[in-house]
């Protein structure tokens, strides 16, 4: 089994036993552990730009710094916070997980929706990188659960250590991805059985409630 985790910011859940008990994960960008969201990375997948940034930072062979925390921050300080990247960059441990790129791109992304009949399509040019890992997975034909992805369309879509400006042009106006479309999307993947993600319908409350 393969858990994917995304990087919403549970305050009131702790997922930790929960998502340590999945034989795989696999996590994005600029991640943090310990953080209601589990205590391992098998594999860390980057967005294009952010992979190429980060090998510039970092010597991935002997896991030293390169380059220093300046350069990184130059590229991101529009996105993340400047303590939570600081964090990222002291945590990063390529040596201990599997490391990769992804971008899938709106007629690879509808030409295997429409293989399995799915009624959406893909409606921006490009996916996010969360988004490009689903469709990459169920290309392969593998089974695998989702957990801390936003799968409401109205929600805003938060994230770790993301800045709140950056966060209202993700949830709003971003004209490179589609929200409505990948929330859609999953939703349908979950009701047909290519994948699950009950573990995303967990609302951040302290009582365990489910979104119905």
């Amino acid at each position: 089994m393969k858990l994917l985790i995304g990087n919403y910011p549970y305050k009131h859940v702790n997922f930790d036993n929960v998502l340590n008990s999945f034989e795989e994960n696999c996590r994005f960008n600029c991640v943090l552990l310990n953080e209601n969201n589990g205590k391992k990375c098998d594999e860390l997948i980057l967005c294009c730009h952010l992979y190429e940034n980060v090998k510039k930072t970092f010597d991935w062979k002997n896991n030293s710094r390169t380059a220093q925390f300046d350069y990184l921050y130059s590229k991101y300080k529009h996105c993340y916070t400047k303590e939570y990247l600081y964090k990222f960059y002291q945590n990063f441990q390529p040596s201990q997980y599997k490391i990769g790129h992804i971008k899938k791109e709106k007629n690879e992304i509808n030409k295997f929706l429409q293989a399995i009949k799915c009624p959406y399509s893909y409606k921006a040019r490009i996916a996010r990188t969360g988004f490009s890992k689903i469709i990459d997975e169920l290309q392969k034909k593998n089974r695998i659960y989702l957990s801390h992805f936003t799968i409401d369309n109205k929600a805003m879509r938060y994230s770790n250590g993301v800045l709140k400006e950056q966060i209202v042009i993700e949830s709003t106006g971003c004209h490179l991805y589609s929200k409505e479309s990948e929330t859609q999307i999953i939703m349908w993947l979950h009701e047909n059985n290519y994948l699950d993600a009950t573990l995303c319908m967990i609302l951040d409350q302290k009582k365990l409630t489910f979104k119905t």
